[in-house]
Formats: structure tokens, sequence, C-alpha cells
């Protein structure tokens, strides 16, 4: 398997090259694979480790939902507004 050619590859590197550079005392991947379920590793990293990247991946995942839709949330701040 040619790692070079994946489509992924150079968001790989671009991940090495900053996990390197920030010289980091544990590490905790995770990838979804096509049937859905989540492969993950973990190097080490205790279950605390474990969960406070959960949290930090569940709120970047909020803050992405706030900011694609933003709009949207204006539109029903505004109705709210209205209606008060």
């Amino acid at each position: 398997m040619d790692v070079e050619s994946m489509p992924f590859a150079e968001f790989l590197e671009g991940i090495i090259s900053r996990l390197v550079k920030s010289d980091p005392e544990m590490i905790v991947v995770a990838a979804k694979r096509p049937d859905g379920s989540v492969l993950t590793g973990k190097w080490r990293a205790n279950a605390l480790d474990e969960a406070e990247c959960a949290v930090n991946l569940f709120c970047e995942a909020m803050m992405d939902v706030v900011i694609n839709n933003i709009e949207m949330i204006r539109d029903a701040l505004d109705e709210l507004e209205e209606e008060e």
C-alpha cells in the first residue's frame, strides 16, 4: 500500500508535522470506516486523556455547526425577539 497516493496523505503529513513541532505528551486518533465503525488508537493516553480529547472534538463540532448555520440562527433569534 502506497500511503503517499492515499487521498488523505497530505492531511496526515501536515498533522504529523504539527505533532512533531508541538512535543506531545500523548496522542489520540480516530478514523471513521465506511461501515460506520470508528477505529481509534492512542499513545501514552489514559481514559481521562481520551475523554478530554473527545470533549474538544465535540466542542469543535458544535462551533462548526454554529458557524455553518449562523444566518439561520440569526433569523430564529430575530423571530423570537419579534414574538416577545
